[in-house]
């Protein structure tokens, strides 16, 4: 049975190229995952900024909405209208709102939170990855390179270099040939004009 012989020029080149595709994913990966990680702690710090604000404001509401309860209760148990008992009721719903965007905030910080350590995580998983693929990616260039160079490439330089010495020698001879045939054409009409 008779097996051809593999194209192991062209194997060597593509395990070179096939690495150098690997070492570039590698670096688009970890530019990837960077990305999502800054972009994750950038996120992460606006809410929390936010969230900080929010507390802020609830807790300045909050004390100007219990100086008018207090108020309101005194005049309740002074007069007991009914646009008091309505005020104190709006009062009170004021009060219930401005609690539940406080719990919204923090709810969508913890939300924040909880997605910057999952991006993290996904972010170290990633660069593990992306040293790997960069790791191999090297050895793969670097083998594929050197196998070509050392089976291939090196016999094709030299074979190139011996034709290019050969067709300097052969350069060398036309003009020697050249040369002598200009001197015997300038010899024979030195002789022509001194015979004249």
């Amino acid at each position: 049975m008779n097996i051809p012989r593999l194209p192991t020029d062209n194997l060597y080149k593509f395990m070179a190229i096939f690495g150098l595709i690997l070492f570039g994913g590698s670096i688009y990966l970890s530019i990837l995952s960077a990305d999502k990680k800054f972009e994750s702690d950038d996120k992460l710090i606006i809410l929390k900024n936010q969230y900080e604000l929010d507390s802020a404001v609830y807790e300045f509401q909050e004390r100007i909405s219990n100086a008018k309860l207090e108020k309101l209760e005194r005049d309740f148990e002074r007069d007991h209208n009914e646009e008091i008992d309505r005020k104190l009721f709006l009062e009170a719903q004021q009060a219930i709102v401005n609690g539940s965007k406080i719990i919204a905030s923090k709810e969508k910080l913890n939300q924040a939170e909880r997605e910057a350590a999952f991006n993290k995580e996904r972010s170290r998983h990633y660069e593990f990855i992306s040293n790997v693929l960069m790791i191999l990616g090297s050895f793969l260039i670097v083998f594929g390179f050197s196998l070509w160079y050392y089976f291939h490439q090196k016999y094709i330089d030299a074979e190139q270099k011996w034709k290019g010495e050969i067709f300097a020698e052969q350069i060398k001879e036309k003009n020697k040939k050249s040369n002598n045939a200009a001197s015997i054409t300038e010899e024979s009409n030195i002789t022509v004009k001194s015979e004249e």
